[in-house]
């Protein structure tokens, strides 16, 4: 039997022998064995298989309800500018020894101790030392020196000649434990029938003692730890 040429590429194509039973009968069969001998050739494409649940691309990140949403990768902020620290101002300003009023205006300023207790603090100065900065006292084996007569044992050396440092460390040592009060540290530190006589008349002249503290920056708190300690004054 010839085999035409389609037949005999189609044969070739498939693998099929050249026996009768497996030859095309025509032309239309002969085609037909051909398309399918060209699929069969044909490289298969690669089907991607989708991630299993528990697999998910880098950066991918699950959410409820299943769904996965991919997380931009973050990207470095330039560094600040890194600025020199400001320099803080100097709290101890100094002062010569004749400049006692003007070291008392600073610093009262500078504390923020204002109405009724800053008048009782220039009050007691004038009174215990006529604003001498080095006006001296001895009692004893004890010298109380300074602006409010100080045991000058807790002095510095720099305080014996600097108003505005006394001021200072005055505060530190008496008026900062007392509540941060010049009234609360006069009631506690000066004795005697006349100092309380004194205070209590500057008070009254005041208005009473809530008006009193309503004139100064204490806070709620040591308004009411002053006002307690005046009534049992």
């Amino acid at each position: 039997m010839v085999i035409n040429n389609r037949v005999g590429f189609t044969a070739i194509m498939t693998g099929a022998s050249t026996e009768a039973d497996n030859q095309p009968k025509n032309n239309d069969e002969a085609e037909k064995m051909r398309e399918e001998a060209l699929k069969k050739t044909e490289t298969p494409k690669e089907t991607p298989t989708p991630p299993t649940g528990s697999e998910k691309p880098a950066g991918a990140e699950t959410k409820p309800g299943g769904a996965t949403t991919t997380t931009p990768t973050p990207v470095a902020d330039k560094p600040a500018e890194t600025k020199p620290a400001e320099a803080k101002p100097d709290t101890n300003k100094k002062f010569p020894a004749d400049k006692a009023k003007e070291a008392f205006e600073a610093w009262t300023a500078d504390k923020k101790i204002t109405g009724k207790e800053k008048e009782l603090l220039a009050f007691e100065i004038q009174k215990e030392s006529g604003w001498k900065t080095d006006a001296s006292n001895k009692v004893g084996s004890l010298e109380f020196y300074g602006l409010l007569a100080t045991d000058k044992a807790l002095l510095s050396e720099e305080a014996l000649t600097n108003p505005y440092k006394q001021l200072d460390e005055f505060y530190n040592l008496f008026v900062k434990p007392n509540h941060n009060s010049i009234l609360s540290t006069f009631m506690k530190i000066l004795v005697g029938p006349n100092s309380s006589t004194e205070i209590k008349k500057i008070v009254t002249d005041a208005g009473g003692i809530d008006a009193y503290l309503a004139s100064s920056t204490l806070s709620d708190t040591d308004k009411a730890e002053v006002e307690k300690l005046y009534e049992a004054y």
